[in-house]
């Protein structure tokens, strides 16, 4: 892990507005007040150390969630700054803690560039919605802590001792303030399944998530090296492959922008069954509606198919033209883009609509996918050809209801 300090310099932190705010419309920064706002919660603090993992500065996050509906989240990153914010007469961390502000950091390439948080500025909304939060934070060679009550701190910032012997990490514990929440029960399932697609989306990450309410606790690591083809091989356990995956990982610059750059990551298989899994995430979020991104992907893919010539008929002159529809059926996709400024279609961020992803995206895919097909065993064309434009089965997703 790097162990650059530039994360949160103060000159890149841009000023909001308030707590009461915040506690008197919840819905606005966690996106409600039910289950769903409530699990917000915990992911805005896990898109904060998530961004720390972004530029190699934490690469295991640990998710506890205990009685009374206490959840505590660390990490190994380098910790808050201890070093005083321009404004509020506070360090970084209090600010951070305290008051919304925004990481203005879009295009610096050693500081955050991304967010999947509502609004960025997760730390102090999960504070202030919160009935308690404790933070421990190792920084600049000790331990620092501090309390808060529904945003309010109720103890100066303490320098507790010094850090021990590779020592590192900031750790939160709260819980939920459920008069501005309703009295819900964190749900291990969904935080796991939430850990499990950031983990796969940030190769060399570990998350692990433990559930000390029961018994017998339960806990699960979720990690991977290879990124999104490992998600792929899980999703494609249980069926035929028709051919390798087809998996790419790359940084492009932005149009007219000489430094500003996102990644693209995508991985995809088809296989002999009639069920398709096609997911798309911006920024670790997954975008449910898809968008530009997943619309390049598409696109690619049906033209590479189209142009191969698949059809198993050779005396055909004219060849029928596949539609997604028919290609749809048995791929497993993913395709996730990591974007400082993305623009999306709703409010939820479930369609995205940045226009300049489309050309680079359809490019890379239409590029990988054109080269492996041209380079596929003659048995494998054929096993594509039967598979695309075979008769649909009472399962298919485009047969008759």
């Amino acid at each position: 892990m790097s162990d650059s300090n530039n994360a949160y310099i103060p000159k890149h932190i841009l000023a909001l507005e308030g707590r009461e705010h915040v506690r008197k419309r919840p819905g606005m920064y966690i996106g409600g007040t039910e289950s769903l706002a409530l699990h917000h919660m915990v992911y805005e603090v896990l898109d904060h150390m998530v961004e720390e993992a972004f530029v190699g500065r934490c690469n295991h996050i640990w998710l506890t969630l205990l009685p009374d509906n206490w959840v505590t989240i660390r990490d190994n990153s380098l910790g808050l700054p201890i070093e005083p914010y321009k404004d509020f007469g506070l360090t970084v961390m209090e600010a951070l803690l305290q008051h919304l502000i925004d990481y203005k950091s879009a295009y610096e390439p050693d500081i955050y560039r991304v967010t999947g948080g509502l609004h960025g500025v997760g730390l102090a909304v999960v504070n202030m919605v919160s009935a308690e939060m404790k933070i421990e934070n190792a920084r600049d060679g000790f331990l620092w802590r501090q309390s808060y009550r529904e945003g309010i701190p109720q103890t100066p910032l303490e320098k507790v001792r010094p850090l021990q012997t590779d020592e590192r990490g900031t750790m939160f514990s709260f819980v939920p303030d459920f008069s501005l929440l309703q009295p819900n029960p964190f749900d291990y399932d969904r935080l796991a399944h939430r850990c499990r697609e950031i983990a796969y989306q940030v190769s060399g990450l570990s998350i692990t998530i433990r559930d000390e309410r029961v018994v017998t606790a339960m806990e699960r690591t979720y990690a991977t090296t290879e990124g999104l083809k490992s998600l792929i091989q899980e999703l494609n356990a249980h069926t035929e492959p028709l051919h390798e995956i087809v998996h790419v990982a790359q940084e492009l610059t932005l149009p007219n922008a000489s430094t500003a750059k996102y990644s693209v990551e995508f991985a995809f298989q088809f296989t002999t069954s009639s069920q398709s899994h096609i997911l798309s995430f911006v920024n670790t979020v997954e975008t449910t509606s898809g968008g530009t991104h997943l619309e390049g992907l598409k696109a690619a893919i049906l033209s590479v198919l189209n142009e191969a010539d698949l059809y198993p008929d050779d005396d055909m002159e004219d060849t029928p033209e596949l539609t997604w529809k028919k290609v749809s059926r048995g791929l497993s996709a993913v395709i996730s883009v990591r974007h400082a400024n993305p623009v999306f279609q709703s409010p939820t961020k479930a369609l995205l609509g940045n226009t300049e992803i489309y050309g680079p995206v359809a490019g890379l895919v239409y590029q990988a996918f054109t080269q492996q097909v041209k380079t596929m065993h003659y048995k494998q064309r054929e096993a594509l050809g039967r598979h695309f434009f075979r008769p649909p089965t009472s399962n298919s997703p485009d047969s008759a209801v």
